[in-house]
């Protein structure tokens, strides 16, 4: 009979797998990158919907079946011990999306693309959307439970204690009937024996001076995370070409032009600026610059019928006054995410665990897993004060921006011809789509932070 606290342990440790996806989608821009790529080469409704939401889900179930095998292999007793071994995978992963990932979905829809006027409150079309992700969802883990169950099995025959004791009781019960009445063997004992830690090191302080993985770990994941920030730029870069704007329209006295439109905001959603379809890839790099931040934005019905040349020419010219200052405290609190994860990976591999099988001072592939459990439990709760110190430095910087009259904050939008709409929020990056007007064009649409008086913060 398996505890109740072996089982919840078991679900913790499988369950917090999924941070691997988190964070290899947060250090590669797989989920950016895979809807950029949509908006470039996508044809149809149903080609853009496969590649933008079905793709990160199956992202997302490779890694939780890594994590499912590697929690087979290290917790035999346990696994061994459930009897339908495929209904508890389902019963898992549904507790998994609604426990953590139903939570988050109904904060963006609910505090985020309502905001935006993606979705209106009541909307069905959200909902709709939420039970095809889920029946998706668990059609996706089918294809991938059952070959993991079925080599994670071979992989990890019972060969443990508990389970050789008690076939060996079986046995001899059935042989010889005098041998019935024996004593008991104490299997809660026997599951408890633990070697020495002293046979391996000889306390937790001697781990974290003779283990010097956490420090190759820590130095590959900053590098990546700087990397990043080189790499992603440079992709734009090679493959897009920015537009440049033509001579014959002054810099300055465009930027003279946009202080001229300071009318009030109506609108969430309003006009703004329109570009026309064929030039959208222009507009890349100024989008990253757009989403390397979260901002808060102040629209402002302006230039909306300008020629091409203007809005090219606008475009570049908001992308020079974007703050680097403002993306250099962004940095740095993005820094603090492998930073908080290596600390806790050294704690968890100079202190050990018991249940885990994990001892002070010998590093096993183990220790990674249950170091993404720990991190993904601590961020739940220090995501919101992460975020609100970049929304803090920005609000000042909005405000600044608006006195001295110049335009600094830009979010891009690209919508497409069917008029869907969505948002992707992250405390660090953001990248918004907004509705327009006019449905049956795709538009880059421009919000703009203008001088008018007092900020009107979205």
């Amino acid at each position: 009979m398996v505890q109740l606290k072996q089982l919840t342990i078991f679900l913790i440790f499988m369950g917090f797998a999924s941070i691997l996806f988190i964070f290899l989608s947060e250090i590669f821009h797989l989920q950016r990158i895979s809807q950029r790529f949509v908006s470039i080469k996508a044809e149809t409704e149903s080609t853009r919907y496969w590649k933008s939401k079905v793709l990160p889900m199956l992202y997302e179930n490779i890694i939780l079946s890594i994590g499912l095998l590697i929690s087979i292999y290290y917790i035999r007793p346990i696994w061994k011990s459930i009897r339908n071994q495929y209904l508890f995978s389902y019963v898992f992963l549904n507790i998994h999306q609604l426990a953590i990932k139903l939570p988050a979905i109904l904060y963006q829809h609910y505090f985020v693309d309502v905001s935006f006027g993606v979705y209106t409150a009541s909307s069905g079309k959200f909902f709709i959307d939420l039970i095809l992700h889920y029946i998706i969802n668990n059609l996706l883990f089918t294809a991938f439970v059952i070959p993991t169950i079925l080599i994670g099995n071979r992989l990890a025959p019972p060969t443990t204690q508990k389970i050789m004791i008690e076939d060996n009781q079986d046995q001899i019960a059935d042989s010889d009937p005098k041998l019935e009445n024996l004593a008991d063997v104490d299997l809660q004992e026997l599951e408890e024996i633990e070697p020495d830690p002293e046979e391996h090191v000889e306390s937790s302080q001697t781990a974290f001076r003779t283990s010097p993985l956490w420090i190759y770990l820590g130095g590959i994941l900053i590098s990546l995370y700087i990397l990043s920030y080189i790499l992603y730029p440079t992709y734009y870069k090679l493959f897009h070409t920015i537009y440049k704007p033509t001579p014959y329209i002054d810099q300055k006295s465009l930027g003279n032009q946009f202080q001229n439109f300071t009318f009030p905001m109506k609108d969430k959603r309003n006009e703004s600026i329109y570009i026309i379809p064929n030039d959208i890839d222009n507009f890349y790099r100024l989008e990253l610059m757009g989403t390397i931040f979260p901002k808060k934005v102040i629209s402002s019905n302006i230039l909306s019928k300008s020629v091409p040349e203007e809005l090219r020419a606008g475009a570049v010219y908001l992308d020079s006054l974007i703050d680097n200052q403002a993306n250099l405290v962004g940095f740095f609190i993005g820094l603090l995410r492998p930073l908080l994860f290596i600390i806790i990976f050294k704690v968890v591999d100079a202190a050990g665990i018991k249940e885990f099988h994990i001892r002070p001072g010998k590093t096993v592939p183990c220790v990674l897993l249950v170091s993404f459990a720990f991190y993904n439990t601590v961020m739940i709760y220090a995501e919101p004060l992460i975020a609100s110190v970049p929304r803090y430095f920005q609000k000042i910087a909005d405000c600044t921006s608006v006195r001295s009259g110049y335009p600094m904050n830009v979010i891009i939008s690209r919508i497409d011809r069917a008029n869907f709409a969505t948002v992707t929020h992250h405390p660090i990056f953001s990248l918004v789509f907004v509705k327009t007007a006019s449905p049956e064009e795709r538009f880059a649409n421009i919000d703009v932070c203008l001088k008018s008086g007092k900020p009107k913060l979205m």
